[in-house]
């Protein structure tokens, strides 16, 4: 083993790491999941937080950002992506408290984050693409094309506040400075732009 470090979150309990980058200087970029000890009155691992930590190639720690989300609920990454242009995404999930009428269980809002890769500046929040405010957009997954346009899809889904038991599956397209510039339910034009920049279906992010 040629070099190891740890990271210890606020709350002095559980921290996993849930995915990684390097860029071409060999830095490493992970983001995981850290419990804070605060959560939001519910049991359990109510109280995490998406932290993100900045390692030199000797593992020596450059920078730490800890995104908890406004309702001190769940918060956790799935993936994290690095544009050509010094961009760090995050992409995740944010906890509420509002509770899904199925399982009883608090929901969830996407969210992505975009940090300065160099000095970990948080420079956007991009939230919850649902098409309309009784709905929540969430579990999304991410790519970024050779312009460093930023494709997400995601799941709408109705159940979480209301009877409704619809889900959609939503594609949307954001700016490198993050403006949205088309957010759709699944669409043949939109499949067909996604698949021929990237070559790939929808099964990918499922």
């Amino acid at each position: 083993m040629l070099f190891r470090s740890k990271y210890n979150g606020t709350g002095n309990d559980v921290d996993r790491a849930l995915a990684v980058v390097t860029d071409d200087q060999n830095n490493i970029y992970v983001t995981g999941e850290s419990e804070n000890g605060r959560g939001n009155d519910s049991p359990g691992l109510s109280g995490l937080d998406i932290v993100t930590v900045k390692y030199s190639p000797k593992l020596e720690p450059l920078w730490v950002q800890t995104y908890n989300g406004q309702e001190n609920g769940e918060d956790s990454p799935t993936q994290i992506l690095l544009d050509h242009h010094g961009g760090l995404y995050v992409i995740g999930n944010e906890g509420l408290k509002m509770r899904n009428l199925k399982s009883n269980q608090p929901s969830a809002q996407g969210v992505i984050l975009k940090y300065d890769a160099k000095s970990g500046k948080l420079l956007k929040t991009l939230k919850n693409m649902g098409q309309g405010k009784d709905r929540l957009a969430h579990n999304y997954r991410a790519v970024l094309d050779a312009e460093d346009n930023l494709y997400v899809v995601g799941t709408d889904d109705a159940r979480v506040v209301s009877e409704n038991r619809d889900r959609t599956m939503l594609v949307a397209k954001f700016s490198p400075s993050g403006t949205r510039l088309w957010c759709k339910p699944r669409s043949e034009e939109h499949t067909s732009e996604l698949q021929s920049q990237f070559r790939i279906s929808y099964a990918v992010f499922c």
